[in-house]
């Protein structure tokens, strides 16, 4: 047998932790180790890719300092001091801190947040079931730590993530003219689910701004860098807002029938 035939391919998922999508990968593997990573067949085979990040998985599963076992710290917080011990005696201590902090301040006091790959498989259920089974507080089954984007989407755009919809649906019937990336970095934190989608767009026509203090991976594909000073985004957006309404350049009738910001019409035309 050649050492080509040992070698057997196995569709799977990307292991990355881009959020809440997987992609498809086809794992070589030979022997019990995974030697080549490669992107399984879609049905539209301009999706046939893989980022680096999917790529870099496996010298992340196969690195040597890789912790792999229950580590418990033997010495002071920061030393850098751990032990390995068992999986029983390390849901032992988990089991022992959630009673003694429910005990103290009641299981209300404990939230769970859920991130990473799989958000909606099993794991998503298991950890649903373990919130419910300890009676706490559920705090986020999505991984961000602060509720203010999905909070303050839904209440705008009727979706705690519009981000899906531009990036999805919306962009198989037509890219937009004009694509402004605020605050984010998708090149380097989405870059399958969203950067492939900007690129697609750019190619198309699409004029790319992206406002960041960094330069970003994704700043440099821009066709405009605005780089502002930190924590000035404020008075950017409503240094905008005051020439779009003050230039009469907003669409009125999609804002009354889409979003939340009627008001602002309404205060605008009286």
């Amino acid at each position: 047998m050649t050492e080509r035939e040992q070698v057997k391919l196995v569709r799977t998922a990307c292991p990355a932790h881009c959020g809440i999508d997987c992609c498809g990968i086809l794992a070589h593997v030979k022997g019990d180790r995974i030697v080549k990573l490669e992107p399984a067949d879609f049905p539209d085979e301009k999706d046939r890719r893989i980022c680096l990040r999917g790529l870099a998985s496996l010298d992340i599963t196969y690195h040597p300092d890789r912790i792999k076992y229950p580590m418990k710290r033997v010495g002071e917080r920061g030393e850098g001091k751990f032990e390995r011990i068992s999986w029983e005696e390390a849901y032992e201590i988990i089991i022992s801190k959630f009673k003694e902090i429910s005990e103290k301040y009641g299981w209300k006091s404990i939230g769970w947040v859920l991130g990473g790959p799989g958000v909606g498989t099993t794991k998503f259920g298991a950890y649903l079931r373990l919130a419910s089974l300890t009676q706490s507080t559920r705090v986020s089954a999505w991984g961000y730590g602060d509720a203010g984007l999905p909070c303050g989407s839904r209440v705008i755009f009727g979706h705690q993530f519009p981000y899906m919809f531009l990036f999805g649906e919306f962009w198989q019937r037509k890219y937009p003219e004009l694509l402004m990336i605020w605050g984010t970095n998708p090149a380097e934190s989405m870059p399958l689910q969203n950067m492939r989608k900007v690129l697609d767009a750019k190619e198309y026509g699409t004029q790319i701004i992206v406002v960041d203090p960094r330069f970003t991976v994704t700043a440099s594909k821009a066709d405009e860098y605005i780089g502002l000073k930190p924590g000035t985004d404020s008075a950017l957006a409503l240094g905008i807002m005051n020439v779009i309404f003050q230039d009469n350049l907003h669409d009125k009738e999609f804002i009354l029938k889409h979003t939340n910001g009627a008001y602002l019409v309404r205060t605008d035309t009286g």
